[in-house]
């Protein structure tokens, strides 16, 4: 979806296949409404060109998600594809109410979320989880969480894979 405003309500996204980014769900300078919707088993594949957002790709977007489930989505190529569930670039705003993101997988980083230049938001009252996510490398950080160029990033949470995450599972880490 790209320069539009959607709104999705009680909707699967299940078992597509991307060539490059947003193996469920591509959104470009866009707003966009996600309310009880079940994103899964998602890929988002590129042989030659970064691939990213195996579930949930945004791109100078807003995403407000509720009650939403993001398991299984995949970001793979050669070397360099992020975010197994979300990958979030260039000013995007992504709001998290009840959030669950588990069991995805990506190539180089964030397994569950990659954010770059943007800002996740997470709801104090209708916390989210985030856990079980995992890359390719087992040298690699940011498991569940990797952001880059993004304001601090206060993550509030039900579930996390660990009660006190190291950089393998979120990074950076800068405790407050």
């Amino acid at each position: 979806m790209e320069n539009s405003n959607p709104v999705l309500s009680v909707v699967e996204i299940t078992n597509n296949i991307s060539s490059v980014v947003g193996g469920g769900i591509f959104c470009s300078n866009s707003t966009m409404n996600l309310e009880d919707v079940t994103v899964a088993n998602n890929t988002a594949y590129s042989v030659y060109y970064l691939g990213g957002g195996g579930g949930i790709y945004s791109n100078n977007s807003t995403l407000y998600m509720q009650d939403v489930l993001l398991v299984g989505n995949s970001a793979i190529n050669n070397s360099s594809a992020m975010g197994g569930a979300i990958q979030c670039e260039e000013n995007s705003i992504i709001n998290l109410e009840n959030v669950t993101i588990r069991d995805n997988f990506a190539t180089a980083h964030g397994g569950g979320i990659y954010c770059e230049n943007s800002q996740l938001k997470f709801s104090v009252e209708h916390r989210s989880s985030i856990y079980s996510n995992n890359l390719e490398s087992a040298a690699g950080t940011g498991r569940d969480l990797y952001a880059v160029d993004c304001k601090i990033i206060e993550v509030i949470v039900d579930t996390f894979t660990v009660s006190y995450p190291t950089d393998y599972l979120a990074y950076p880490i800068k405790r407050l």
